[in-house]
């Protein structure tokens, strides 16, 4: 497997990183290296393929797009970290279920190391901080797409 290149694209717009992620997607050869993407956008709500508009009751001023991943409702803004990995899971495994659980782990184990107890709560996706209690909340949400399992998309860590 070949190093993976790690792009700091600062901040900007969901849409413009949407766009350059979608088309680097489709102009992949075979030789293309994997990269993750990690961004600030602009606020914005995005709806995944099977958000129900139940999950928003009222987003102001705020930009909502309606997005090709899975998932719900997530918000983005300032101050969140947002990263896009871009990988040919056709070299690894081709099981979504298996990545976002990768995905998860990875998560944890970064928050392990700035002291946080972060864990996963059952049968839902993303990481959460003090499951089992009244205080429970999630820290990082996650919705991915793949394309000719090329994986696309990713987290929010707030």
């Amino acid at each position: 497997m070949s190093a993976i290149v790690s792009r700091d694209l600062g901040r900007c717009s969901l849409r413009a990183v949407w766009e350059r992620m979608q088309r680097f997607t489709d102009e992949r050869e075979a030789h293309t290296p994997d990269e993750v993407w990690f961004v600030e956008h602009d606020p914005v709500f995005t709806f995944g393929l099977n958000a129900d508009a139940i999950h928003l009751h009222d987003a102001g001023d705020i930009e909502v797009v309606n997005i090709d991943r899975g998932g719900q409702v997530t918000y983005h803004g300032p101050g969140q970290i947002v990263g896009y990995p871009i990988l040919d899971l056709d070299n690894v495994f081709t099981d979504i279920h298996k990545y976002l659980r990768l995905l998860e782990e990875m998560v944890i184990l970064t928050l392990q190391e700035y002291g946080l107890n972060a864990e996963r709560s059952k049968g839902e996706t993303g990481v959460w901080l003090d499951v089992g209690t009244p205080f429970a909340r999630k820290i990082c949400a996650m919705g991915v797409r793949a394309s000719r399992w090329v994986s696309m998309h990713g987290f929010a860590l707030n």
